[in-house]
């Protein structure tokens, strides 16, 4: 997997992240052990990309993957 360029890497594992935009939620995951961010959204205002990928550049390995 190529990277993303808006996403750091994983902050377990340090492999890719990928992002994934469905209608009322938007994930970021690892392509390498799996871990997770979702955000849900309104179908109509489309926000969770970015807040996905906000909450993913923001975890660090010492907090657990929680905010």
């Amino acid at each position: 997997w190529p990277p993303e360029p808006d996403l750091l890497p994983c902050p377990f594992c340090g492999n890719a992240g990928r992002h994934e935009n469905y209608v009322i939620e938007a994930s970021v995951f690892c392509v390498g052990c799996g871990v997770r961010v979702t955000r849900r959204h309104s179908a109509r205002k489309d926000n969770g990309v970015s807040e996905s990928i906000e909450a993913w550049n923001r975890r660090t390995a010492g907090d657990g993957g929680r905010e």
